[in-house]
């Protein structure tokens, strides 16, 4: 990685070697490997902010951005905003690793969660 200052990581709770990172100043990468190596995704997560919250649930990416979560099921080449979104800045994410497409937002208003990945 660029760097050391994350501000995000996350593990695919169904494959451990598939990790995501947010770098201060580097962006968003991903490995497959377990964290041998490392790659830049696609394009970026559009309004990334100062912190983040990600969550990976099989082929999804989720982050929190300045405008709500967004979603990537092309592990980072396209970007988009979930159509629901919880009440709240979401600040951390995750996925649940016993039950494919939920997915638990911790905001400023309190816990919210949904079992349709994001619907």
């Amino acid at each position: 990685l660029p760097g050391t200052d994350l501000h995000a990581f996350a593990q695919d709770p169904a494959n451990p070697d598939r990790l995501f990172a947010l770098v201060v100043g580097g962006g968003l990468f991903g490995s497959e490997d377990g964290g041998s190596t490392w790659t830049a995704t696609p394009t970026q997560p559009p309004g990334l902010g100062g912190h983040a919250g990600l969550a990976v649930d099989g082929d999804t990416l989720y982050t929190t951005t300045q405008a709500g979560i967004v979603a990537s099921s092309d592990r980072g080449a396209t970007w988009e905003a979930l159509p629901a979104q919880p009440a709240g800045m979401a600040i951390v994410l995750a996925a649940s690793a016993a039950s494919q497409g939920t997915l638990y937002a911790g905001t400023t208003m309190g816990l919210a969660r949904g079992t349709d990945g994001g619907a």
